[in-house]
């Protein structure tokens, strides 16, 4: 093996996409919940959201190789967009070391790729509309807790997997 290089094992996305495809009834009996104390669908619609975004925008990103969640969009959404987002998290794999906890830290990495993914358009509203950035309304912040609740949830479930998973490195 190339001097540098070190082999990490690891649970491939396969895996991690069934084990989200396996605890989302979890999800169902906490949509249920949060009806029953929030009658609000869009909640419930913002927090499946960040579960299924899980799919996408995940602790992997990390890798500065073509990650799971990086061939998904581009087998999802077309060749054009999965290169714009391989390229658009290029800078987060470089900066941030797999496995850190930066990327696959409990709470603080959702927070962190939330912030990264968001961050473009966030400025690019806060140009063209000041009074609306500054005046942003408690319904968008309940639906942006709901949407962060689901992918930590879906982040904790591909987190715990890694930690699990025999050989974590070698």
């Amino acid at each position: 093996m190339p001097s540098g290089l070190r082999v990490v094992y690891m649970p491939d996305g396969q895996t991690h996409e069934r084990l989200r495809a396996t605890f989302s009834p979890i999800i169902a009996l906490e949509s249920i919940g949060l009806l029953l104390i929030d009658p609000d669908p869009v909640s419930v619609g913002a927090l499946w959201s960040g579960y299924l975004s899980g799919r996408y925008v995940e602790p992997d990103l990390d890798i500065n190789i073509m990650t799971e969640s990086e061939l998904r969009v581009t087998q999802d959404f077309g060749f054009f967009i999965g290169w714009l987002w391989g390229k658009y998290w290029y800078p987060y794999a470089k900066i941030i070391p797999h496995r850190h906890w930066l990327s696959h830290g409990a709470f603080i990495s959702t927070i962190l790729r939330l912030v990264y993914l968001l961050s473009p358009m966030l400025f690019v509203i806060s140009l063209l509309s000041t009074s609306w950035f500054m005046d942003y309304s408690y319904t968008s912040k309940k639906y942006l807790l709901q949407y962060y609740i689901g992918l930590a949830q879906a982040d904790l479930i591909h987190i715990i997997a890694d930690h699990l998973h025999k050989g974590h490195h070698t």
